[in-house]
């Protein structure tokens, strides 16, 4: 579910706020941070696709989850496959990873798309692609998050209890570790504090 890509409270912030910070010298300005839903369910129904939420955001699109039919509801909505720019996979339950494939073979962005996840996830999208005959038009570049920290294999990050992903001036995204059946992570995006900001 939805619930665990993002706090309560901090989702409830980010709404609130609408807002992200991009830096011109010393002065720094507000910009839109939107956030769109495109599936918030566990099982697919006729008014509710599973979970997937798209997030706009220094002028990147991200996305966080990708489950079955995400491709779908990105085309009836204002995002588009070839836009995303980062996507971050809370767990490997199908229901966050099964859209994943085609989400990725209709990217036509020959930019890089960044993919944070659970260990394994790096496996699931090799064995796909190769059954598939899926070749992507960009660099895919996998960072799977791990909790043990002893002899990490490449291109992985430890994250017991804690780690960050993603620095930026206007923003940071860290990952947690959260109780599921499950290795699971959330992800919070936040915005650097400013004066004038509570």
């Amino acid at each position: 579910m939805a619930s665990h890509l993002l706090s309560r409270r901090s989702l409830r912030n980010r709404l609130n706020k609408k807002s992200q910070i991009r830096t011109y010298g010393t002065q720094m300005q507000r910009l839109p941070m939107n956030i769109e839903f495109l599936g918030t369910g566990s099982t697919p129904t006729k008014d509710r696709n599973v979970s997937s939420i798209a997030l706009k955001i220094a002028g990147e699109t991200w996305l966080f989850d990708c489950g079955e039919g995400t491709q779908q509801q990105l085309l009836k909505s204002t995002s588009s496959a070839s836009r995303i720019d980062k996507i971050f996979i809370t767990n490997l339950r199908g229901d966050h990873v099964w859209g994943l494939p085609g989400v990725i073979a209709s990217r036509k962005s020959t930019e890089p798309l960044y993919l944070f996840g659970p260990h394994g996830i790096k496996e699931f999208l090799k064995s796909t692609m190769r059954s598939t005959f899926t070749r992507p038009l960009f660099p895919l570049r996998v960072c799977e998050l791990i909790l043990d920290p002893s002899n990490p294999p490449r291109n992985t990050v430890v994250c017991n209890p804690t780690c960050q992903l993603v620095s930026h001036d206007s923003y940071k995204v860290e990952a947690a570790t959260l109780t599921h059946k499950i290795q699971c992570f959330g992800y919070v995006v936040t915005e650097p504090t400013f004066s004038g900001s509570r």
